[in-house]
């Protein structure tokens, strides 16, 4: 389990995905690049560099329609995590690389 903040660099094997768990939720990485960043109002952002991660809620009892919702993310894309409403936001990383 990812305490604080991480970048993973990790090489295909579509046998066996990398699993990264982070307190609240979970990302299934099939060959990629990709950060984990815990900000300080609590939230988890997730940003893809290279290839494809899967970011998905790990709340045993959600509150909300959004349990075990999955987002799938591709370069110049982040997913932001709220644990208190256990709600995910996506967008664009804050600065995109041309692909």
């Amino acid at each position: 389990m990812l305490k604080g903040n991480g970048f993973f660099s990790i090489t295909p094997n579509k046998a066996k995905p990398f699993l990264v768990y982070s307190d609240y939720i979970i990302k299934k990485v099939v060959g990629t690049s990709f950060s984990i960043r815990r900000k300080q109002e609590g939230s988890i952002e997730v940003s893809v560099v290279t290839g494809i991660v899967k970011v998905q809620n790990n709340f045993e009892s959600a509150v909300t329609s959004e349990k075990n919702r999955e987002v799938t993310l591709t370069p110049n894309k982040k997913v932001t995590f709220f644990p208190k409403n256990e709600t995910m936001l996506t967008g664009l990383v804050d600065q995109p690389v041309i692909i």
